[in-house]
């Protein structure tokens, strides 16, 4: 039997991509709020499973089914260029403060 194609994919503040199925959907005036299940339920870290069941266990959309969030995407492609700009943000933090670190160094081996 073949996999459900995921409905959502959510990027987490670590930037994984966690793969959601909506398993209900109850209209609530301009937003529909949704309940969900990871799709590889097997295949999930401690994190994973935290933020899962802290921010999208129960999420409300818009009436289309889209978010206003940006950690939330109904396309992979989407979700994956989002996580690879993320990480590619903290990469160039992280590397900027390690120059620092290592100027201030060299500073006080002189």
């Amino acid at each position: 039997m073949a996999k459900a194609k995921p409905d959502l994919y959510v990027v987490t503040d670590f930037f994984d991509i966690i793969p959601l199925l909506i398993t209900s959907r109850v209209v609530k005036g301009t937003f529909i709020k949704v309940e969900t299940v990871i799709q590889d339920a097997d295949d999930k870290s401690e994190s994973t499973e935290h933020m899962y069941s802290k921010y999208f266990k129960v999420m409300y959309l818009d009436l289309d089914g889209t978010s206003s969030s940006k950690c939330i995407f109904t396309s992979y492609d989407k979700a994956k260029a989002m996580a690879a700009n993320g990480l590619k943000d903290r990469i160039s933090e992280v590397q900027r403060k390690l120059s620092t670190l290592n100027h201030r160094l060299a500073e006080l081996e002189a």
